[in-house]
């Protein structure tokens, strides 16, 4: 019976994840993947064909963990708004993750910005939208959209240290920005008036709790 391997594919995943999360994508080479794993680059080549395979299931675990980092946000109130901060929090906590995903040519095409996948975890947002503001659902996209392409700039400038931003000015900053593109879609359907946009800038400007802790979402929102 031969021996059992050492190493499984998952753990040299993990190994090379564990590296790229630290370093980057370009520091994911047998020898350092060898390394991480204490041993030599043996292993690595029982498990995959070449390093461009492993490469490349360290850039789908990195999308997998990406998702897992944002999803829960629907638990909380303003939801579109602490799935911006989480989008941000990201880049500052893991900017090499968010490098790989976000930001180096695509390794493959499931990382695009607005692919399914996020589109299906955004959906309590398309929901919150349409009922917080009173927009149409295609409103509502474009609304999306603005946002993820506003806090993926943020971000990216963080990462490139060509911004700096407290937690405050950032909230303050996604607060101006959401009212700008409800606002406007508001206005484009001769929908809005100066009261109605206070009322939104005050919703748009709260600190998102958990839904738990608030009672549920305001009355006057929930109609």
């Amino acid at each position: 019976m031969p021996p059992k391997a050492k190493f499984t594919r998952e753990d040299i995943i993990s190994a090379a994840y564990s590296l790229m999360e630290r370093k980057g994508m370009d520091a994911v080479v047998a020898r350092e993947v060898g390394r991480e794993l204490g041993s030599t680059v043996a292993p690595i080549f029982t498990c995959f064909e070449n390093m461009e395979e492993l490469k490349a299931a360290v850039h789908e675990k990195a999308i997998e963990e990406c998702q897992g980092y944002l999803r829960d946000f629907s638990d909380y109130f303003p939801a579109f708004k602490e799935f911006g901060l989480r989008w941000v929090h990201l880049a500052q906590e893991h900017p090499h993750v968010y490098s790989e995903i976000f930001i180096r040519k695509n390794r493959s095409a499931s990382n695009h910005l607005f692919n399914d996948d996020l589109w299906q975890i955004l959906e309590p947002v398309r929901v919150e939208i349409v009922r917080t503001f009173s927009l149409k659902e295609a409103d509502a996209d474009l609304v999306m959209k603005d946002m993820l392409i506003y806090v993926h700039g943020i971000a990216t400038m963080l990462i490139n240290g060509q911004i700096e931003m407290t937690e405050e000015e950032l909230r303050i900053s996604l607060s101006k920005q959401a009212l700008s593109y409800v606002a406007g879609c508001r206005i484009r359907e001769g929908l809005v008036q100066d009261k109605e946009l206070s009322m939104m800038f005050q919703h748009l400007d709260l600190i998102p709790r958990k839904k738990t802790e608030m009672g549920g979402i305001p009355h006057e929102l929930s109609q």
